[in-house]
């Protein structure tokens, strides 16, 4: 990521089992409002990094789950990269991501949906 300006505060979440599986429920949902405060209270690992008007650059560890608070008008990029030491851990996360299309209809969703949703998402993920 690399933050321009402007006051953030970034929550993150590594993607433990305990964390996959409360966040099961709302993937590909739009967030229900109080969402974050649920996050804040029941995932696991919390970590907070709060940016202040500097130039910035950090990377989002892989597979983290995040939300951005933001304070006043900022702006920011990020790219999307695979570095090979981290290919087991994707691959967990893809095959967890796979099971959830599966078992959609659990979550709401057709079948047809999520395997579409899964594929555009897969396909876009090897593009960039």
């Amino acid at each position: 990521m690399v933050h321009c300006y402007g006051q953030k505060l970034w929550l993150l979440w590594p993607l433990t089992e305990t964390n996959m599986e409360f966040y099961r429920d709302f993937f590909s949902q739009i967030a229900p409002p109080q969402f974050t405060i649920d996050c804040i209270h029941w995932l696991q690992g919390l970590q907070i990094y709060y940016i202040d008007n500097k130039y910035l650059v950090f990377v989002l560890p892989p597979n983290y789950l995040h939300t951005v608070i933001t304070i006043e008008a900022f702006a920011h990029a990020g790219i999307n990269f695979l570095d090979p030491a981290h290919f087991s851990e994707f691959s967990r996360i893809i095959k967890w991501f796979l099971n959830w299309a599966k078992n959609c209809s659990h979550y709401r969703h057709t079948a047809n949906d999520s395997l579409t949703f899964t594929r555009q998402v897969l396909i876009e993920g090897v593009a960039h």
